[in-house]
């Protein structure tokens, strides 16, 4: 496990100083249903954008998906300069409102980012959507805290 969270943060170090192109980051608030458990949930997502600004037009190309898991009673608005950091480095990165305060279930939590991540997969096959041929093939998970040790739920 220690080696695990050291190599997550080696990824993240070099992210931060990597020479990936730094995009301008947009983001928007997204309300959807997952279809786990009909579920509706609140996420932001942030992306590549021609400005740094809300609802911005995503940047040309496709990117990889991140969902992103925030830590045990933190809000998932706490991780907007890391979310941030992804997103101007080309990442599309979802960050969910959900499993808040101390009641939570890891579970579901797992499944909630795997619904993210589905939810930035069907808007990139949808003509309308403003994430259109945006979304990439790669896609995975990554938080902190309860938000990273529920990725070892997913399935």
């Amino acid at each position: 496990m220690k080696k695990i969270a050291i190599l997550c943060l080696l990824f993240l170090l070099n992210l931060a100083v990597g020479n990936a192109q730094n995009f301008p980051v947009g983001f928007r608030n997204v309300t959807f249903t997952a279809a786990f458990n009909n579920q509706s949930i609140n996420a932001r997502v942030f992306y590549p954008g021609a400005s740094n600004t809300q609802n911005a037009t995503v940047v040309s190309g496709t990117y990889p998906i991140i969902a992103f898991g925030h830590g045990f009673n933190l809000n998932y608005l706490d991780y907007i300069q890391l979310c941030n950091n992804l997103a101007s480095k080309g990442y599309l990165v979802i960050s969910p409102d959900v499993q808040n305060g101390f009641s939570v279930n890891h579970s579901d939590f797992a499944k909630q980012l795997s619904a993210c991540i589905t939810y930035l997969q069907s808007e990139s096959n949808t003509t309308t959507s403003p994430f259109f041929q945006r979304a990439g093939n790669t896609c995975g998970s990554l938080g902190h805290s309860m938000g990273g040790g529920s990725r070892f739920w997913f399935r």
